[in-house]
């Protein structure tokens, strides 16, 4: 990956989205006509555009365009169903699609505003999907059952369960002033740049605010339990060589790239407790605080080490006892990383290095879902390959032309 200079990029960017009056013409050229609709040149430009905006990273023309049909193929289910949905439910699916990113509807609508994403893209995006749920839910929830035969089954595969690690690549961007927009269009630019892990690294190694820029963002092997709620919920949905969208952090914007996942045979702990000691540093990333933090790492073997080691401070050791969905997503990140008496350099808090050490993680075994948790499960999952079919059979029955 080139990334070129920044307020290049941005000038060309934001120049591509003031097109000649001939070209604007031609946004609105029919590329493919799904039972004699068209879908246009400018949808097919406007839905990679979001996708991008979502982290779809490396999304090709052609997934674009099979997401456009499939859209289409929703609406058709709808009118054969007589599904329709209300603009009351609309807005509803539009802000509970925001607030999955952490965003309120208008946070959202302003940032796909300022790529170039309009609103009525958004809006038609959340109405197929809405349609399409109703669709399923209509067509399939009277057919789908699960016995207790079925249920006994899901709980004994449950319990032997393996665990589940995966291999991440991370760039930090700083939104504390004066660097929020800077980060903001540095966002924009690797989401539109970055196709692969390669360009992910080269990105990592020039902008990322994090110490893992030293190893183009590239982290080791993390259990997911270990791992925040809200960036484990983002995770679980990708793919290997898949870039994540923008997760807001304390402080920060974070960007992942999935580089592998696999699955260790041992059963998964659900509950962790974390025993963790925190020390305050003043002038935070200043090279003399870098080298007093470096020297405290060398001193201690253990959290209790701490307190000898600060002697002349003892109220500057904290020690904390919380489980990863109780902290900071940015404090949770780092332990997650950490063996049993590992330190963390990493954060800093208020002009303050943040120096971290994990004491101990304590790990219980998961609780196995109830009965009624497994069968509505087992109902979803078999409704979703009803409803893959149905959407086969749908395209093998249209009219697809000039896809």
């Amino acid at each position: 990956m080139r990334l070129i200079p920044l307020a290049t990029a941005l000038a060309l960017t934001f120049g591509a989205m003031s097109p000649a009056p001939a070209v604007a013409q031609g946004l609105f050229t029919a590329r493919a006509y799904v039972n004699g609709t068209a879908i246009t040149e400018f949808e097919l430009r406007q839905r990679m555009l979001f996708m991008q905006q979502l982290g779809a990273g490396g999304l090709t023309e052609r997934q674009a365009m099979d997401a456009l049909i499939d859209d289409r193929l929703y609406l058709i289910a709808g009118k054969i169903q007589k599904v329709s949905i209300t603009e009351d439910q609309l807005r509803t699916g539009m802000r509970e699609f925001a607030e999955r990113g952490q965003l309120t509807l208008e946070q959202l609508t302003q940032r796909l505003a300022g790529v170039g994403v309009s609103e009525e893209t958004f809006r038609e995006f959340v109405r197929a999907g809405l349609i399409w749920r109703e669709v399923v839910r209509t067509r399939f929830g009277g057919r789908v059952t699960v016995t207790e035969a079925d249920i006994d089954r899901a709980l004994q595969v449950d319990s032997i369960r393996p665990e589940r690690e995966i291999l991440l690549s991370e760039i930090i961007l700083p939104t504390v002033a004066p660097y929020t927009e800077q980060s903001r269009q540095i966002a924009d630019l690797i989401r539109e740049n970055v196709r692969n892990s390669n360009d992910f690294a080269e990105a990592a190694s020039r902008f990322s605010a994090s110490q893992s820029r030293e190893q183009g963002g590239r982290l080791e092997w993390i259990r997911e339990a270990n791992m925040p709620p809200q960036i484990r919920e983002v995770i679980d949905s990708m793919r290997p060589g898949q870039m994540s969208r923008e997760v807001q952090v304390p402080n920060a914007i974070a960007i992942f790239f999935l580089r592998e996942r696999r699955d260790t045979p041992r059963p998964a702990p659900a509950a962790t407790t974390l025993d963790y000691a925190e020390v305050l540093l003043a002038n935070g990333n200043a090279a003399e605080t870098v080298e007093e933090a470096a020297k405290l790492r060398g001193r201690v073997d253990t959290c209790d080490d701490l307190y000898a080691a600060l002697r002349g401070a003892p109220a500057a050791v904290q020690r904390h006892s919380a489980s990863p969905g109780q902290l900071p997503s940015d404090v949770a990140m780092e332990l997650a990383r950490l063996d049993q008496n590992e330190m963390s350099t990493s954060l800093v808090q208020g002009g303050s290095l943040r120096v971290l050490m994990l004491c101990s993680r304590s790990l219980t075994q998961a609780e196995p879902p109830s009965r009624d948790q497994i069968r509505t499960q087992l109902l979803n999952e078999r409704a979703g390959k009803l409803a893959d079919n149905y959407l086969a059979e749908l395209r093998a029955d249209a009219i697809i032309r000039g896809q």
